[in-house]
């Protein structure tokens, strides 16, 4: 009898402890219920790779932070990158090469305190890290365009030369396998353990002309490129070819896919008349847009996506939209957005927005309300946050600083 009650109680405080971290699905699952995507290549971390996964999509697997205080910051760095999160809440950044430092990769423990740093001697890339499953970090540089992966303490495994600037971010397949563009324009895809596999051009498209950006579809069969002239191809790494490609958008945002194949997109109509918000399906097809500003924005922040099937993007204001794409509100803000969106698992979104002292950090929930804002001085906005367990870690664009927030 003692140990049938042990057993529940157990039973029971898993229960309850799991309840705090994670969101139940309802069971009857509003339209667009958005479903996590399984992507075995990643690490099982809190935040492996730029904006959580693979389809770009910003959403956390844990709930949000109810207030905020910054824990410790690092000084003498120089981002233009976002972070990753490992397996022990360790943060991975990559740094670039100034006057006072070597660009490179550093780990930093939780408690803000520098695990090891691995010079690349020259200009790192913009490109994010990513942390794969066996805890290998793979990152890009700028210059000479190489893909290095290290070991989780630090040690090369193995270095690929493309002898051309890296131009997009980094991207990786259910195998395993590393995509990104080179300043040829050519897309390469190359094995986890670093040896080519493939590469693609289109007659005279030239992928990831100006600012590339990879993403991949639910089922990990269609890569979607923004290519030249700012279109969006589609290319299936299957056959080696495009699929479809589709024209019509200008100055837009990095693409994020939602975990029914659709593709949203944020940007202007030229010249510079409105700006929108518009839904592909996984054919290429426009299923809706939605129309908003005035084409006077400066900067395009890529949209995120709530489990219940919210979007969320904007400039000045900050708009949710329905998964039908009818708007649910919008919300004014002091200040423009000057990074990428992210959200956590309660549909609490975190925007970083430019002022005259520097950053600040909000964060506003599903129903358009402010949760907290926190003041990062002498911060530019940089790219979005990474989020994980009651954390935050926050890279400040070109000034130096990584905060952790919680």
């Amino acid at each position: 009898m003692k140990r049938s009650f042990l057993f529940i109680l157990v039973i029971i405080i898993l229960q309850l402890s799991c309840k705090e971290n994670t969101i139940t699905p309802p069971d009857n699952k509003p339209p667009g219920w958005q479903e996590d995507i399984p992507w075995p290549s990643l690490a099982d971390s809190p935040w492996p790779m730029y904006r959580h996964d693979a389809q770009n999509t910003g959403r956390s697997n844990f709930s949000g932070l109810n207030s905020v205080n910054i824990q410790w910051n690092y000084d003498s760095l120089y981002m233009s990158n976002s972070v990753v999160i490992g397996y022990l809440n360790e943060c991975y950044v990559l740094n670039g090469h100034t006057i006072n430092s070597t660009g490179g990769l550093k780990r930093f423990s939780f408690s803000g305190f520098e695990e090891w740093s691995y010079d690349i001697n020259h200009i790192s890339n913009t490109s994010t890290p990513i942390i794969t499953k066996d805890s290998a970090i793979i990152f890009s540089t700028f210059y000479l365009g190489d893909i290095v992966a290290l070991n989780k303490n630090g040690s090369l495994l193995w270095r690929y030369e493309t002898n051309n600037y890296i131009t997009s971010n980094l991207n990786i397949d259910l195998q395993g396998n590393i995509y990104f563009v080179d300043s040829t324009g050519t897309l390469y895809a190359i094995s986890s353990n670093g040896n080519y596999q493939w590469s693609l051009q289109y007659e005279q498209a030239v992928f990831g002309y100006g600012s590339a950006f990879l993403t991949f579809s639910p089922d990990g069969k269609v890569l979607y490129v923004k290519g030249s002239l700012n279109l969006l191809y589609a290319i299936d790494i299957t056959q080696k070819q495009i699929k479809w490609i589709h024209p019509g958008y200008f100055v837009a945002s990095p693409q994020m896919v939602d975990s029914y194949g659709n593709i949203y997109l944020t940007g202007e109509i030229p010249p510079h008349e409105i700006s929108y918000l518009k839904k592909l399906n996984g054919s290429g097809d426009l299923e809706w847009i939605y129309y908003w500003g005035n084409g006077q924005e400066t900067f395009y922040s890529s949209p995120t996506i709530h489990k219940n099937g919210s979007i969320y993007f904007g400039s000045d204001t900050l708009y949710a939209l329905s998964f039908e794409g009818k708007l649910k509100w919008k919300l004014p803000l002091d200040n423009k957005i000057l990074s990428h969106l992210v959200c956590d698992a309660n549909g609490n979104i975190y925007v970083s927005l430019g002022t005259p002292l520097g950053t600040k950090l909000i964060s506003v929930n599903d129903r358009g309300e402010m949760n907290w804002t926190i003041n990062l001085e002498d911060t530019n906005p940089a790219d979005a946050p990474a989020l994980a367990n009651g954390f935050i870690y926050y890279p400040g664009y070109r000034s130096d600083k990584l905060y952790l927030i919680k």
